[in-house]
């Protein structure tokens, strides 16, 4: 079997505002990024962007695993990295496929706008439908409820035919708070869906509750599936019906992502995790091999300033983000001893 040579470096990128997270305060990004060479000279790159909230191995954990495998790598190698390792394991099977990979397909994907639940709403929602984009994403249950529900009823009247609101809850409801939302939403065709109303260990004890409710209001789950594993737990043993948001960079292999998004495609909504350049490639990449049609969440590039204007439209070239651009980034990166 043929083997690599294997080269990986650290990524570090400042944040434009500091990220909150379950265990500690982001003011930079840090990430691995990983290199295979063949013996003709063809490279290939891919990232590992742990994120430990979402249940991926630490980023130390990455660097040791990524150390262990020494400066030859092979396939064999590359499948024996366990499953706990999920952004390892995408990292390292991105560079496979981008060293074996033809050229991403040349069409354009649609993304999602990031915006903020205040009385600049409206507004910014009629630009971005002026600009062609149909979803703008708002987080929802950071303040008081009623006062959220009543400004989106003001801000769903005035929006233009085709656009959408994305609404994401991170897990701030109980159930009947969801059923409060519910009640006041439901059958609106301008709300794409509401994401993981419910915390991931509480969804899980209100299946039942969650899939009735999804009926009249479409209800899409991200925390809860945020591993292959997790994602075969609701979509096969559980038969979630409603939509599924997908974080690649740390959700496992390329093709475990892939697996998940052939079983349903048109329910998938692709996310970025705080990714460089490197893993967004991958992920444009990936959704232009199913030409997902579902608006890509690409919330997070608004935190680095060379993303924020590489990103500004509402349709994206798949192949926006050429090989050059990946080696002349990785020129750049710091040498890891």
């Amino acid at each position: 079997m043929s083997d690599f040579l294997f080269q990986w470096r650290l990524c570090r990128r400042p944040l434009f505002q500091p990220v909150q997270t379950a265990n500690e305060t982001w003011r930079e990004r840090l990430s691995l990024i990983v290199r295979l060479e063949d013996a003709d000279g063809r490279s290939g790159y891919g990232e590992v962007a742990p994120i430990e909230a979402f249940g991926s191995e630490s980023l130390d954990y990455a660097a040791q695993c990524l150390r262990s495998l020494g400066s030859r790598l092979d396939l064999a190698s590359i499948l024996r990295i366990v499953p706990n390792f999920r952004a390892t394991r995408f990292g390292l099977t991105c560079a496979l496929a981008d060293l074996q990979a033809e050229a991403a397909k040349s069409i354009l994907l649609p993304r999602a706008a990031l915006l903020k639940l205040d009385a600049s709403l409206e507004l910014a929602c009629r630009r971005l439908a002026d600009e062609g984009f149909r979803v703008a994403k708002v987080k929802v249950g950071v303040g008081d409820g009623p006062s959220e529900r009543q400004q989106l009823r003001e801000v769903l009247a005035t929006l233009p035919d085709g656009f959408q609101l994305r609404l994401d809850a991170n897990g701030s409801m109980d159930l009947k708070t969801l059923e409060t939302w519910v009640a006041c939403f439901s059958g609106e065709a301008k709300i794409e869906c509401l994401e993981q109303a419910l915390l991931p260990s509480l969804a899980l004890k209100q299946v039942s509750a969650l899939k009735t409710l999804n009926q009249r209001l479409p209800l899409a789950l991200d925390e809860s599936v945020s591993s292959a594993e997790s994602w075969k737990q609701w979509t096969q043993e559980l038969q979630w019906p409603g939509i599924l948001v997908l974080k690649p960079s740390v959700f496992g292999s390329l093709d475990e992502c892939r697996q998940a998004i052939a079983d349903r495609p048109e329910q998938v909504i692709l996310s970025s995790s705080f990714e460089s350049l490197v893993g967004l490639r991958a992920l444009l990449r990936l959704a232009a091999e199913f030409e997902l049609k579902r608006p890509l969440g690409l919330g997070t590039v608004d935190y680095f300033v060379e993303q924020r204007e590489r990103f500004s439209a509402a349709d994206l070239a798949a192949n926006a983000l050429s090989k050059e651009l990946m080696n002349d980034l990785w020129e750049s990166l710091e040498v890891v001893i």
